[in-house]
């Protein structure tokens, strides 16, 4: 079987759940590509490859254009089977009956759809397969979900290949992206693990690591094909685990890899010991998520269970390794007083003097809990076609009215700048009042860019590096 997986834009970006699927369906005999529908010319890809399945991976925010897509492809090639997967058809799977979708994919996706391409090559029924909603002569199979996979170490590499081939940049970067465990046991209301806790029961709460020798291997891989100057571990809590397997992680990575690299930590569980074996291993830089500088907030709307006293503790021990820290934060929150809260998040984060400090509008993506108290207490419609992508990096949500809305999307992307410059923090609040305009962009993502490139990396930086950076920014500032 043959299958495309169809995307918008790779934009500079290793996308992992892509990677990993493809390769788990070539080591079984299928074939898989890529087409990027913004970049390129989808119809005579699909002419050239002559695909079976096209397969989407979609968010909240990118289902109405990838369904929009999805659904023009089908008028000229209907006898293609289109299959959704990500997050969206995962928490929202009403989504199978727009018009053109035929299968969705929900949760971990690598043995579902690996058992439904076998299916379809062997020309059996689909209608049964675990982890998929079939629609077929007007009806719906919906199916329960599949059991995860215990074990990641059965799951191969990601195919890197099928991103780079469409990537050269991507490839000869120095920085590789890698995932080492799934699963998380916290209740953020915004976040999508509380929403699959709900889905997969006890067995999502339990974090599941790989071997540190299967991830020595993979890194291993990663060297002896490709340049690599810094490794970007993007597990949501890379220290949410035992303390063996860190010690095991901390001396093996070092002896056998030796390369910087970066991971995602959560404050409350930064210790002298975890801050001792992540420099150990060659730990350069970190981020932990602060959310809000309101502590109340914090612990009762997000339900992040972290003081103020949590960070200031972290960030001195960090400071002490030298490593590096970063922090994200969400702006817009569903709060009566949201422009005060959000100043409170700039005046903490200035506090802690961060490397890096991040910040997102925040969304109110479908079934998290915090996304049905946004739409239970009037703060949004309901409506999620209304979240886009990205493009104008603003809010969906209701505010007092369109000064304040206004003001909290300017200091959004005047925030980073602002907590490594504290004295323009007076300039900021006269700065936020002004209409939305292109500089406020380029400030934001310009910054971003150069702070995570050059300060919270070991890439060596060069003039080419510089001006394809520039062109990342001034293409994703071109057209809002």
């Amino acid at each position: 079987m043959k299958v495309l997986f169809v995307m918008r834009d790779i934009k500079m970006c290793e996308h992992l759940g892509i990677m990993y699927i493809s390769s788990i369906l070539k080591k079984n005999g299928h074939e898989t590509d890529l087409v990027q529908t913004d970049l390129e010319d989808y119809e005579k890809k699909i002419k050239d490859f002559s695909p079976d399945i096209l397969a989407y991976t979609t968010t909240t925010g990118e289902h109405k254009p990838l369904i929009d897509i999805n659904k023009k492809i089908k008028k000229t090639f209907p006898h293609l089977i289109s299959l959704f997967g990500g997050p969206h058809p995962t928490f929202f799977p009403e989504m199978i009956e727009s018009e053109g979708v035929d299968i969705i994919c929900r949760g971990e996706g690598e043995f579902i759809i690996l058992d439904l391409v076998n299916a379809l090559k062997e020309k059996k029924s689909i209608d049964n397969i675990q982890g998929i909603w079939v629609k077929k002569d007007n009806k719906i199979f919906k199916n329960p979900m599949q059991p995860l996979t215990k074990d990641l170490d059965l799951i191969p590499f990601p195919d890197r290949e099928i991103i780079y081939n469409h990537d050269k940049n991507l490839k000869e970067f120095g920085e590789k992206r890698i995932l080492i465990g799934r699963g998380c046991p916290f209740r953020c209301t915004y976040c999508f693990n509380n929403r699959l806790s709900n889905l997969y029961g006890a067995e999502w709460d339990r974090v599941r690591k790989r071997s540190v020798s299967n991830v020595i291997k993979e890194v291993k891989e990663i060297i002896e094909k490709y340049p690599v100057e810094f490794i970007r571990i993007v597990d949501d809590t890379f220290i949410m685990c035992d303390k063996k397997w860190l010690e095991e992680f901390a001396e093996m990575f070092k002896k056998e890899i030796n390369i910087p690299f970066f991971c995602n930590v959560r404050a409350n569980l930064v210790t002298e010991d975890v801050v001792r074996l992540l420099k150990k291993a060659g730990c350069f830089s970190i981020f932990m998520a602060i959310e809000t500088g309101d502590e109340k907030v914090r612990n009762t709307l997000l339900k992040r269970n972290m003081s103020d006293e949590d960070l200031f503790k972290a960030c001195k021990l960090l400071r002490n390794a030298d490593i590096k820290y970063g922090f994200y934060n969400m702006f817009g929150l569903p709060v009566e007083n949201a422009l005060e809260v959000d100043f409170k998040t700039l005046d903490l984060n200035i506090k802690l003097k961060p490397t890096m400090a991040w910040s997102s509008i925040f969304t109110p993506f479908p079934k998290t809990e915090l996304g049905e108290y946004c739409i239970k207490h009037g703060y949004f419609d309901g409506d999620f076609d209304k979240i886009e992508a990205n493009p104008k990096i603003g809010s969906v949500l209701k505010f007092k009215n369109k000064k304040e809305k206004r003001q909290i999307e300017n200091l959004h992307k005047l925030f980073g700048i602002t907590v490594e410059f504290p004295f323009l923090r007076p300039l900021t609040k006269q700065l936020i009042k002004l209409p939305p305009n292109k500089l406020f962009n380029i400030i934001n993502m310009g910054w971003y860019g150069w702070v995570l490139k050059v300060r919270m990396s070991t890439i060596k930086i060069t003039i080419p590096k510089l001006f394809k950076w520039a062109k990342v920014v001034m293409k994703h500032t071109k057209s809002e």
